[in-house]
């Protein structure tokens, strides 16, 4: 139960900004409509009630503003992560983070199967340890870069014409496209926080449709991934 001083902070902050909330996310499904064709609104809907039964049957937009107020609810408690690193594999920044004082969570398939994000339980992991993260937050998210890079692409096929989608014959391409697809998706949890994927722009990823159209920005990191160039 939220401490009485909590609880009116957070009905003040829903009241302040619960209409600018729903504004924001009509135009982010309106843009999504104009440059996307529609993509966001076709496939997140599946993946937000495969997480969250709940939501099943709801409009979009509600979807978006109920996982949006969990996420307000959750960042006013005192015991907020900082930070959350995701398909984390070694987690030398999960490591880094522990040792300055930071709490936060890594997650990754190499160390619990329940971490895979592609299962309905491994995903609700997640996307409830980003809504718990407090503001100011880092979402740091290293999607797998194996079919996506350019020593790969003769075999991914991945290229304009198919969208960078590439040969979606492959079951790599297609884990590939899942995981970007559920990195992207990632990003509609992030209010007040800092998110990043980890890519190099010389790969096929920053081109593929769920990231080009999509509600995500990224920067070069200038050749730190290995085969990425």
């Amino acid at each position: 139960m939220l401490r009485s001083s909590t609880a009116f902070r957070l009905n003040d902050m829903l009241t302040t900004n619960l209409v600018s909330l729903e504004h924001n996310i009509n135009k982010f499904l309106l843009l999504d409509q104009q440059i996307n064709d529609g993509h966001i609104f076709n496939v997140w809907p599946a993946i937000l009630s495969m997480c969250y039964p709940f939501l099943a049957h709801k409009h979009l937009r509600d979807c978006l503003i109920i996982v949006v107020l969990r996420g307000w609810h959750n960042k006013m408690k005192l015991n907020a992560y900082h930070f959350v690193e995701v398909f984390a594999g070694c987690a030398n920044l999960t490591l880094e983070l522990l040792r300055g004082g930071y709490r936060g969570s890594a997650f990754d398939i190499v160390f619990e199967s329940c971490h895979n994000a592609l299962s309905r339980n491994g995903l609700r992991l997640l996307l409830d340890a980003i809504t718990s993260l407090r503001e100011g937050g880092l979402v740091w998210i290293a999607t797998q870069c194996s079919s996506f890079v350019v020593l790969c692409r003769h075999q991914s096929q991945r290229c304009e014409a198919n969208g960078f989608l590439g040969n979606t014959q492959r079951p790599f391409v297609v884990l590939g496209n899942h995981l970007m697809e559920i990195s992207c998706d990632n990003f509609k949890e992030i209010q007040y926080v800092y998110g990043l994927i980890q890519r190099a722009l010389s790969e096929a990823a920053p081109a593929l449709e769920p990231l080009a159209k999509g509600p995500v920005k990224m920067n070069d990191i200038g050749g730190l991934l290995g085969g990425a160039h």
